[in-house]
């Protein structure tokens, strides 16, 4: 029986390589996914973070407060540091754990610095994530984070890096500029409507998987009906049928992603966004002109469910002044040009609303 653990035939995750917010944005979707959580908020990018950068509470009632360190190195002094500044910084509950994730190792001493502390400053649960233990829950138990936020094939286990990963891009991309694209629409119509330059409104994703089946789309998990939006370097942005929603600070001008039970807070206004992700070239083998059930092109991709095809996401909310876009990979404070659209856009809204 093979394992899915790394082997020293697979070359270790480079956590570095991933800019501080991204690598919180994982440690936030890692916890997110190991926990049931009422809520679970990103607050290291708000700058005065009290010492915490992700602070959450179960459905168990137990706060959580959680560091993150993308460091190289983290010895015992440091961690000992990072503990007693949560404690000064917060008012910790009797029933409250405290989480440290690294992007590195730690010695045994560095644990028990750690452990040791945490206990002696009250905390009654403590939990360390270190590099080798992020990179082993990807692996085994959340292979579609791996694939996200590493480009690593969810299937095969095999980093798309290097002359492989190179590879793969450049034969998706061809296969998309033969099949895909309207060679006749010029700069000046993409640049005012980037779909343009696709042949179809819309396409079908196709899981490897339904190969195995009699009807490929018998299996709504293996398949997915997506509209184009525009071409970048190493992919498609496709909007997929579904919207978010964005609360939007009209203050501070900052944002962040609402789930379906959550509510805005005070000068927030909920904004209906259109999600749009990422179809990376490599994970596309080949390209269909249709079938006996949709006349578009079909794209076969090398996933399974179809969803892990996606390796970022963003939301697209439109406005009579133009398109706005909340991407979680950059600040989460709009510029103050899009915040100006925003803020007409709500009163022309509010104004149409009035007339009807």
């Amino acid at each position: 029986m093979s394992s899915h653990n790394p082997t020293k035939t697979t070359n270790r995750l480079h956590f570095e390589d991933l800019d501080p917010f991204r690598f919180e944005d994982l440690c936030r979707e890692l916890l997110d996914v190991m926990y049931s959580w009422k809520r679970l908020d990103p607050i290291g990018g708000e700058g005065a973070d009290d010492g915490v950068d992700i602070f959450g509470i179960t459905t168990s009632g137990e706060p959580c407060y959680c560091q993150v360190k993308r460091y190289k190195e983290l010895g015992p002094t440091k961690i000992e540091g990072i503990v007693n500044s949560i404690v000064k910084n917060n008012e910790i509950e009797e029933n409250a754990c405290i989480i440290l994730i690294t992007a590195c190792d730690l010695s045994k001493k560095g644990y028990d610095s750690f452990y040791n502390t945490a206990e002696r400053v009250g905390f009654k649960r403590q939990q360390i994530l270190t590099a080798k233990s992020i990179e082993t829950l990807l692996y085994n138990k959340y292979p579609h984070l791996l694939e996200k936020y590493f480009g690593i094939s969810a299937q095969h286990k095999t980093a798309l890096t290097g002359r492989n990963l190179i590879q793969r891009t450049d034969k998706g991309k061809k296969l998309v500029e033969k099949n895909l694209l309207d060679p006749d629409v010029t700069f000046n119509e993409r640049w005012r409507n980037p779909s343009l330059i696709f042949k179809d409104t819309e396409f079908i994703l196709l899981s490897h998987d339904t190969c195995k089946l009699p009807n490929r789309y018998e299996n709504l998990d293996l398949y997915n009906k997506v509209f184009p939006y525009r071409l970048n370097d190493g992919g498609i942005d496709c909007i997929v049928m579904a919207y978010a929603r964005i609360s939007y600070n009209l203050q501070n001008r900052k944002w962040r992603h609402l789930n379906i039970a959550e509510e805005s807070v005070e000068n927030e206004v909920i904004l209906d966004c259109e999600i749009i992700n990422f179809l990376p070239f490599y994970n596309i083998v080949k390209i269909e002109d249709g079938d006996e059930y949709y006349s578009c092109h079909i794209i076969h991709c090398d996933v399974s469910p179809i969803w892990k095809v996606y390796t970022k996401t963003i939301y697209r909310y439109r406005t009579y002044y133009g398109d706005i876009i909340f991407d979680e990979s950059e600040n989460p404070q709009l510029e103050e040009s899009d915040h100006e659209i925003i803020t007409k856009d709500l009163l022309q809204r509010k104004k149409s609303k009035n007339i009807q």
